[in-house]
């Protein structure tokens, strides 16, 4: 490559080079794009399981704190303790997680209507 002097060293533009540049620029905006297209949906589809997921175990904890008089923990560890890994990253994503107010409410029905026919009504 040859090299002019023009106040310090500087390359003399290599016209390929710089098609080349411009092609791996396109093929990047349109790769960004693509992703952006895949990941966004993909996104904000994990962010709606994990928003059901919390109103869920909250609705269930409620349940079992106003129904059993007992922890939410301590019921799944004795109905399902490898569960209990999980939940406790659930809950340690709740921060960042907003619950859904109906989706609460339904959920809280639908376990009080279970649990009274398991045990029947009060």
């Amino acid at each position: 490559m040859h090299r002019s002097v023009k106040g310090g060293d500087e390359e003399d533009k290599d016209p390929e080079r710089d098609q080349e540049m411009q092609s791996l620029r396109s093929i990047s905006k349109r790769l960004e794009k693509a992703s952006g297209e895949v990941v966004g949906p993909l996104e904000e589809r994990e962010r709606e399981l994990l928003e059901e997921a919390l109103t869920m175990w909250t609705a269930f904890g409620h349940c079992c704190s106003e129904e059993c008089g007992m922890e939410p923990e301590k019921l799944v560890k004795v109905w399902f303790e490898p569960m209990l890994p999980e939940i406790e990253r659930l809950k340690d994503l709740s921060a960042s997680t907003e619950l859904n107010p109906e989706m609460l409410e339904e959920y809280k029905a639908a376990f009080k209507e279970v649990w009274n026919e398991v045990v029947g009504p009060d």
